[in-house]
């Protein structure tokens, strides 16, 4: 009995290994709070995953509605070569939510959504007509592809490369370098712009590379550094802000009609 209950014990802690490493399939709306490590994992129709505290993945493809949630604690892709997919199949948009966490690589593909609000990204890469969100958290490099859309709001990037017919608009936070090349579009949404030679400003649109400088609606200024554009890289002010302008200048209109009469 002894030596049955050793084999027992054996055969138990094997089993616990292989499930903690295991590969894992959901589908319809099956949901799986991950807090173990786990090799592969597939999340399709409609299906939900949140990686938590102790949750570790070395990929995961989340597709045809599904949606994964990266909480503080959670871990995906701990090599260049694995990551997070989210890919659409069919009419439902597959997404990732970022909330904390690390995250080593994260791609966007098809009709898919990104919204990155915490944590850490390594890389992330916009393709086809995906649309990113990043209002927080931390992105070291940013790739757009295709005719995705990004919107920056908050958050630290430290590279930005647009190529193909992407197109980012960026409303706060901090970016680090720019590359825009092909026909993408980088626009920036803000007041106080002006630029460092050889940079320069031609009406709404930056023209040669050098350092970008301006201020966001809150009042916070920032700073880009423009190592390529053979893109087109756009400033336009804040609606606020051009509709304080416009009042001023009704109201130098309105008292020059004063003072004439």
């Amino acid at each position: 009995m002894k030596h049955l209950s050793s084999v027992m014990a054996v055969v138990m802690a094997l089993v616990v290994v292989r499930i903690g490493w295991a590969n894992f399939t959901l589908n319809c709306d099956e949901h799986l709070d991950v807090i173990s490590p786990h090799d592969v994992g597939h999340l399709n129709h409609r299906s939900t995953a949140t990686i938590m505290v102790g949750g570790e993945l070395r990929q995961l493809y989340v597709r045809d509605g599904a949606e994964v949630r990266v909480l503080s604690g959670g871990k995906v892709g701990p090599g260049v070569y694995a990551g997070l997919y989210v890919d659409d199949i069919g009419s439902a948009t597959g997404s990732a939510t970022i909330l904390g966490g690390e995250v080593w690589t994260l791609y966007a593909n098809d009709y898919s959504t990104v919204n990155v609000t915490g944590g850490e990204v390594w890389r992330l890469g916009a393709k086809a007509v995906s649309v990113i969100s990043v209002s927080g958290g931390e992105v070291t490099n940013l790739h757009t592809h295709g005719s995705s859309n990004t919107d920056i709001s908050g958050g630290i990037i430290g590279r930005l490369a647009s190529d193909d017919r992407s197109v980012v608009d960026i409303s706060g936070g901090s970016l680090n370098t720019l590359d825009c090349q092909e026909f993408s579009r980088v626009t920036f949404h803000g007041y106080d712009f002006f630029t460092t030679s050889p940079a320069r400003l031609e009406d709404d649109q930056v023209v040669g590379y050098g350092r970008l400088s301006g201020k966001w609606f809150d009042g916070s200024s920032w700073t880009v550094n423009i190592n390529r554009n053979d893109g087109r890289i756009r400033v336009i002010p804040e609606p606020s802000t051009l509709a304080l302008l416009t009042f001023g200048a009704l109201g130098l209109l309105a008292y020059g009609w004063r003072r004439r009469r």
